[in-house]
């Protein structure tokens, strides 16, 4: 028996087959972090495997973590996103 692996989002269903995993995450709340820091940049994403780290944590060793998944004409520009340097102090003052 053949299954359809799929992620949803709040507003799409993406087949696993349009979609890359860029990082894996021990901790969901990181995750969420560079999720929002994709979107901030106009990069679609999705977290995947998060309730199964929040209701196991032993799990994201067996499973490899959260993964922070993106559209795979995405995936560099992602990369490049999440290797800068991050300077929240600034991030902080500017928004305020």
């Amino acid at each position: 028996m053949q299954y359809e692996h799929t992620v949803v989002s709040v507003s799409h269903t993406y087949s696993h087959e349009d979609l890359v995993t860029i990082a894996r995450y021990d901790e969901p709340f990181l995750a969420h972090f560079y999720k929002g820091l994709l979107e901030d940049n106009g990069v679609t994403c999705v977290i995947a495997d998060e309730h199964h780290v929040a209701w196991n944590p032993l799990a994201s060793i067996a499973i490899g973590g959260v993964r922070l998944m993106v559209l795979a004409q995405d995936a560099d520009q992602a990369r490049e996103i999440i290797d800068a340097p991050v300077d929240i102090d600034n991030d902080a003052k500017s928004s305020s």
